[in-house]
């Protein structure tokens, strides 16, 4: 883990309000256009849906995916700023970045185009 170099609530926030101008929030226009969508997967994968569901008070698989991409959406809208998603630990003041493939090709996109 790095140490923080800055308040990371001041970083969060700011990024925050700049994400509210640069990325369209889909909570604000309700999308009555359903598409049904089926996806297979292991048993495993399913028992560990079920599992983060029961953690969270998620009530429905729908609920889960739902949170699940808002937190990716936004995840990708950072790395397109040039910023890293990162776990901080406010308390020992370390960071640690979340490493996928997806918000690497995201943040590189955003870096050629410097």
């Amino acid at each position: 883990m790095a140490r923080l170099k800055s308040n990371p609530l001041r970083m969060t926030v700011n990024s925050l309000n700049r994400l509210r101008n640069a990325a369209p929030n889909p909570l604000e226009e309700p999308d009555t256009d359903l598409v049904r969508v089926q996806i297979e997967m292991p048993s495993s994968k399913v028992a560990a849906l079920d599992r983060l569901r029961g953690m969270t008070g998620i009530r429905t698989r729908r609920e889960l995916f739902d949170n699940a991409l808002t937190l990716f959406e936004r995840a990708v809208a950072e790395s397109q700023l040039g910023h890293r998603v990162a776990f901080v630990d406010e308390e020992g003041g370390r960071y640690k970045v979340l490493a996928m493939p997806a918000l690497d090709t995201a943040f590189r996109a955003k870096m050629k185009k410097r």
